[in-house]
């Protein structure tokens, strides 16, 4: 470095140590620093008033910076990130200086749309708080399901509070130490304090290196706000040291209030808004892609079942690039299945990567971790179902098989959890009859043993539907009755109830008093089974459908199995008011109809239907059953008829 004379004289003077310190250094140092600190403080708001012309020369100096001769340029340059755009003069003069640009108007749209997110919202800024004891903030879930949107609020927000934010997307980023050093650098030099990570999912192979390396350097005064598709590291949950410092946040789907009032800022007809939130449950990213395909298309029909293309957008974006077909395979069997577990999956898949495959799925995000195994998120196995019905319908089929029979070779060979183990595989037959199904659970309908209350509203329904002479035998058979079901709404009010009798507990005298018990006893006499295990569902019905398919009388059909399993019955009988339709929405050959046991009551005719277990057990009975069932497509909801040779090739194009 070159020296002047004065500067050398200096210099040299200081070295030859005629210089000393002066008394009061200390107290001048920390004086000066104190007008330094004052010169450089913001503490004060002024309003300026101007002229319009002052106001235009000083815009116009802002965009027409004097070159180096001292003359205005005739061109603007506008600083965009990675560009540098030249507009010349006029132009800008033309459109108005103070025009908003895309990216604000981009902005404004986005946080007009914002919908719900305050509990999320409130923790988050929470913890940017300078007295917040978390340095950092996790927020995680599946894709689509809003976290982006949620940082671009948060963002606003903090901004509105002259809180300055930097914000980085994980997915522009190398996975490598030093790119993701350089562009954390990069991007916190004006505003360090806040930092907002996006698609933190994306630096999984440096995960390591950021939670045991980058992460502990930061300083505390520093907030790091991360979103990820991946849960946290275990390390953040078992160690308390962790705990302490990040803020993990699960982000989930938007309730029906805030999903309606989404569809209604987007403009969508409100008739449509409860259909498409049907199919969605509020997942947001199917809330945007239902509501612009209405918006689009106002006639189509939402139903996954008619048209399974609708799913195909969702699951893309939710899975992304699935590693191998036996991760779909995975997926697919998760679906299938009420719960999954790790011994299920490996009879479903008969694949030696069970393991490893159990343990991808317990990862992901929409996977719920239940106390009898894994669970897809309820729409997401909707998605996920009209997938594999419409990609691979014949492997369908063989999941559905392969865990029915894995779940009753559990039941044949310990003998106990019956009951649940026949609503698993209740479960697994949905939709493919009317009465054999189990989503009571999912439809909100509870089940339980007849108490003093439930009595009087099934005679009310029996005096509705079938007539007071049927309810006075209801009546007599009240304190005879040997099993008497209620099914329950969510309010606890009766739906739906059955009542069975044994008919080797009753003797003749009683059976004659009512002709729907009599004719089955006359029939069992002249087969020679008088006196045998009978089990008799003498009457059953629902408050909605009578003895219609309804979600009520499925229920308390599909609970009748696993009580029928546990008791062995040599035959099981059911009196119906329509016996021909019971039939007919039932596997053919499974069910028979009593010979000659037609009666009739108060005008009304009524039929009985029986399974005769004196050659094949209950459960051979019903592992056939089921296999006849795997093996029928679910029943077809009346989509469209046959299509012409232009749709049909517009249709495979």
């Amino acid at each position: 470095m070159k020296l002047d004379a004065d500067e050398k004289e200096l210099l040299g003077s200081v070295e030859r140590g005629e210089w000393k310190s002066a008394k009061g250094g200390k107290r001048e140092r920390a004086r000066y620093s104190r007008y330094a600190k004052a010169t450089f403080r913001k503490d004060r708001r002024l309003n300026i008033r101007l002229s319009s012309k002052d106001l235009e020369a000083i815009q116009k100096r802002r965009f027409f910076p004097a070159d180096g001769r001292g003359r205005n340029r005739s061109s603007i340059r506008v600083p965009i990130p990675g560009n540098r755009l030249h507009f010349p003069r006029e132009a800008i003069m033309a459109e108005g200086l103070s025009a908003p640009t895309l990216g604000k108007r981009l902005e404004a749209r986005r946080a007009e749309l914002f919908t719900g997110r305050e509990l999320e919202l409130a923790t988050l800024l929470e913890v940017v708080e300078a007295g917040s004891s978390h340095t950092l903030a996790y927020i995680y879930g599946p894709g689509g399901i809003g976290k982006s949107e949620l940082l671009r609020e948060l963002a606003s927000r903090l901004a509105a509070r002259g809180i300055a934010v930097s914000t980085l997307d994980a997915g522009a980023i190398a996975p490598n130490p030093a790119s993701f050093r350089a562009a954390f650098i990069a991007c916190t030099r004006r505003a360090p304090r806040v930092v907002l990570v996006d698609g933190l999912e994306c630096l999984a192979p440096i995960q390591t290196w950021l939670w045991h390396t980058f992460m502990p350097a930061l300083p505390t005064w520093q907030r790091l706000v991360m979103a990820s598709r991946e849960r946290p590291p275990d390390h953040v949950g078992l160690d308390p040291a962790w705990r302490d410092v990040v803020r993990c946040l699960p982000v989930q789907n938007l309730t029906r209030d805030e999903s309606l009032s989404y569809l209604a800022r987007r403009e969508v007809p409100a008739e449509r808004h409860e259909a498409i939130y049907k199919i969605t449950l509020g997942y947001p990213l199917a809330l945007s892609l239902m509501g612009e395909l209405v918006s689009t298309s106002p006639d189509v029909v939402l139903d996954l079942d008619q048209d399974p293309e609708l799913a195909q957008p969702l699951l893309q974006c939710l899975l992304r690039q699935l590693p191998t077909p036996q991760h779909r395979l995975a997926l697919w069997s998760a679906a299938v299945v009420r719960e999954l577990t790790e011994d299920l999956l490996r009879a479903m898949l008969d694949h030696e990567g069970s393991g490893a495959l159990h343990e991808w799925l317990c990862g992901l995000t929409f996977i719920r971790m239940t106390s009898r195994g894994l669970a897809p998120h309820d729409e997401v196995r909707r998605w996920l179902m009209a997938d594999l019905r419409w990609r691979a319908p014949t492997t369908e089929r063989a999941l559905i098989q392969r865990a029915c029979d894995h779940l009753l070779a559990d039941i044949d060979r310990s003998k106990v959890d019956v009951d649940q183990r026949a609503r698993d595989v209740a479960y697994i037959l949905r939709g493919r009859a009317p009465y054999i199904d189990a989503q009571g659970g999912a439809w909100g309908y509870g089940h339980r043993r007849f108490g003093p209350m439930d009595w009087p509203v099934a005679e009310a329904l029996t005096e509705r539907y079938e007539g007071p002479t049927s309810l006075s035998y209801l009546r007599f058979w009240r304190d005879r009755a040997h099993e008497a079901h209620a099914i329950v709404g969510p309010d606890d009010r009766l739906e739906s109830f059955a009542v069975l009798l044994w008919l080797d507990r009753i003797s003749p005298e009683d059976a004659r008093h009512d002709p729907g018990v009599s004719v089955v006893y006359r029939w069992l006499e002249s087969r020679g089974a008088a006196g045998e295990h009978c089990w008799y569902t003498r009457f059953w019905m629902g408050e909605a459908t009578y003895q219609g398919p309804s979600p009520a009388n499925t229920t308390s059909f599909s609970l009748s199995v696993p009580e029928m399993l546990a008791q062995k019955p040599l035959v099981a009988a059911m009196c119906c008011s329509d016996p021909q339709q019971m039939l007919a929405g039932l596997p053919a050959g499974f069910y028979k109809r009593v010979p000659d046991g037609d009666f009739e009551v108060d005008g009304r005719r009524y039929g009985v239907i029986y399974m005769d277990f004196r050659k094949m057990s209950p459960l051979t009975w019903y592992r056939q059953l089921i296999r006849a069932l795997a093996g029928a497509p679910p029943p077809a909801a009346g989509g469209p008829g046959p299509l012409d040779r232009k749709a049909f090739y517009i249709a495979v194009r």
